[in-house]
């Protein structure tokens, strides 16, 4: 095929091709350049096909097809790049996207290439040439003799077309090699990302990111240094399990971390520190000289706050950069340049950012063992729906055994008052108005002391009219007494008349006396006394007692004794006094356990004895029968403050009636409502 010529047969030629075919098919999978595979192809073709030249055109930026690959032959070097007819055909055919041929004088005689062409007749064969997306992109050309027969012609366009299929196929080949290439990578960095954030333990995920760095960035050793506050140590470095802190090459590298981390910069590191704080390089150096490493990055490791735009600034405080530590990368015999794993670095760093942060958010929780073992248990109780039944089962078991045999102390809560043992109500004892009062709220008071005198205007002219009859008698009296003492008589009937009349004035003298007497007692009921020592309890009575009416019987003062003796007034209810009578009679009449709470200081809880209840029920204001109960207390009890002892306050307390099953402690009262309610 090369000769045209007779010496090589039909079957020959077709084989070559074939071969060379295959050849060429065998280097699109090759790692060559596209220009070398390109330069290599067109080689070939002129080789086998013996063509004057073969060009290889493809479409540039402007959409104009350019020469960009040539191959052999005298006319091919004549042809410019940007030949304008030329170029113009060329179009043509990516067009029309169909092979053709051409003889060299078709072209217009003002070819910018006829002074070197116009004496030389040639045959244009075009192929065009798709590219992966199945789009013309460009054409092959061979320019062959012109004497070839038109049969010839298309075996030789057959031969291009075959040829122009194989430029497609090495970009497949490319794009599928450069496919594996990034799937191999995204593994890598999906396997990064999945073992560092495996865990939540600090140490693990430190060593995870050692190891995963050191495979991700093909490097020679990774570590990774953790910030404690105020320097770096070394926590974790590939491939090993255990080191010793104190060796030098490791004390040196957290030097050199500290320095990275405190300062928020990356060193990276190519022989040379030109550019770094000399305190800095010298670490460096150091650590180079100790390590024998020939490239060294070290990265901080810092939580950054997201950025804020300018219009949604947040007034309150920013949060600030949180430092976690460094990521080392070691390179010992190679000189790595930070642009050629930028990517993968960046996308490392960024990872154990999150990883980092994460565990050190896990460790910080409170408890963490604790929690962690209960999270362990509840694992186990409730792994399934048969773990789940089983668990319930035995949780409602434990608590109906534990409400049937565990003995816990019956408590019956009531409601009572504070008063101390001495402490009395004075009463008006007759009717009047209160007019004086002597004394004041707190005020101390004695026994006889008066504090209060009324006035009753009734009374007063009572005894003013009482008065007045006995001194209107006792003037006649005295008369008719002296003239029976004369014993000067008209007759016996003058003096049995004046007889008579002395004995009616003498009973009606004695009449009006004790009268009068009544009336003094009655007066000096107006003035009310202490009865016994003590404080005056009612309150502002000088402001609030003034000048008030008073009916006997109703209330004046009220006086206690603060220093006697403290006691609780409890009402207890009807449903309740006989758990409160059986528990004193089991107890042989001993007095019973009672725990109460002040209504002036609910903090505290102090102690008393129910020493005695009252036999007969009293109704209360609701109308519901209730049985008073009395409370000793023990003012010397450190719980008690005796400055909240008040007179009065309310008192909740429980009176602990002995031990029973803590079921029924729990629902007495239900079982009491059944028992009267629906059972009986």
């Amino acid at each position: 095929m090369a000769s045209g010529g007779s010496s090589y047969t039909a079957d020959e030629v077709k084989a070559e091709v074939r071969q060379t075919i295959r050849q060429l098919s065998e280097m699109t999978r090759t790692e060559q350049s596209f220009d070398q595979f390109c330069q290599e192809v067109l080689s070939r073709v002129v080789q086998l096909t013996g063509a004057h030249g073969a060009l290889l055109w493809q479409i540039n930026g402007g959409g104009t097809p350019t020469v960009t690959h040539k191959a052999a032959g005298r006319l091919a070097e004549t042809i410019a790049p940007n030949a304008q007819q030329h170029s113009n055909l060329v179009l043509e055919v990516i067009n029309n996207e169909k092979s053709m041929s051409l003889p060299s004088h078709s072209l217009p005689s003002d070819d910018e290439n006829e002074g070197e062409t116009g004496q030389t007749a040639y045959l244009m064969l075009f192929s065009p040439v798709l590219d992966r997306q199945k789009n013309c992109c460009g054409s092959i050309e061979l320019l062959q003799r012109n004497d070839i027969s038109a049969s010839a012609q298309e075996g030789y366009l057959r031969f291009l077309a075959q040829i122009a299929q194989l430029f497609p196929r090495w970009h497949e080949h490319q794009d599928l090699a450069r496919l594996t290439v990034d799937a191999s990578t995204w593994n890598n960095k999906i396997e990064y990302i999945t073992e560092v954030h495996k865990s939540l333990d600090s140490k693990e995920t430190c060593f995870a990111i050692a190891n995963e760095a050191r495979r991700l960035l093909k490097s020679d050793r990774a570590s990774v240094a953790r910030w404690n506050g105020s320097k770096c140590k070394v926590t974790a470095i590939s491939s090993q399990d255990r080191f010793d802190n104190r060796a030098n090459v490791v004390r040196k590298l957290g030097y050199v971390a500290t320095s990275s981390v405190s300062a928020d910069t990356p060193f990276w590191v190519i022989g040379d520190t030109e550019g770094i704080a000399p305190e800095v390089a010298d670490q460096i150096n150091d650590y180079l000289d100790e390590s024998h490493c020939r490239t060294l990055a070290v990265l901080p490791l810092i939580k950054r706050p997201p950025d804020t735009p300018d219009l949604e600034m947040d007034k309150r405080k920013k949060d600030k950069p949180e430092k976690l530590g460094a990521l080392i990368i070691e390179f010992f015999d190679a000189d790595v340049k930070e642009d050629q794993v930028h990517d993968l670095s960046q996308m490392a760093v960024s990872q154990a950012v999150l990883a980092l942060d994460n565990s050190r958010q896990y460790s910080e929780v409170f408890m963490l063992p604790l929690w962690r073992q209960l999270g362990q248990l509840r694992k186990f109780l409730f792994r399934d729906h048969q773990a789940k039944t089983m668990t319930g089962l035995a949780a409602f078991g434990i608590l109906l055994l534990a409400l049937i045999f565990y003995q816990a102390p019956l408590k019956m809560k009531v409601d009572g008052v504070m008063q101390p043992e001495i402490r009395r109500n004075l009463f008006a004892q007759t009717d009047g108005i209160i007019k004086t009062i002597y004394v004041a709220e707190n005020e101390a008071v004695e026994t006889g002391q008066l504090l209060v005198e009324m006035r009753n205007y009734d009374l007063e002219m009572e005894i003013s009219d009482t008065l007045s009859a006995i001194d209107s008698i006792k003037p006649e009296l005295e008369t008719i007494n002296a003239r029976l003492s004369s014993g000067i008589f008209k007759d016996q009937e003058e003096s049995a008349r004046l007889g008579g009349e002395s004995d009616k004035l003498t009973n009606q003298l004695r009449y009006y006396e004790e009268k009068l007497a009544t009336l003094a007692k009655k007066s000096e009921k107006l003035k009310v006394v202490a009865p016994v020592d003590g404080i005056i309890t009612t309150w502002e009575p000088k402001r609030r007692l003034a000048d008030l009416p008073r009916s006997m019987n109703q209330l004046v003062l009220s006086i206690a004794d603060t220093n006697s003796q403290w006691q609780i007034e409890l009402r207890i209810p009807q449903n309740k006094i006989g758990y409160v009578t059986s528990a004193m009679t089991e107890n042989n009449g001993e007095p019973l356990p009672v725990e109460f709470v002040l209504g002036t200081n609910a903090s505290s809880r102090a102690q008393g004895t129910l020493i005695r209840v009252a036999n007969r029920a009293e109704m209360s204001d609701a109308g519901v029968p209730e049985f008073r109960a009395i409370v000793n207390i023990d003012t010397e009890d450190s719980n008690i403050n005796v400055r909240d002892l008040r007179p009065g306050a309310g008192v909740t307390a429980k009176i602990i009636c002995g031990r029973e099953p803590m079921g029924f402690v729990w629902f007495y009262q239900v079982i009491d409502y059944l028992r009267t309610k629906v059972f009986f």
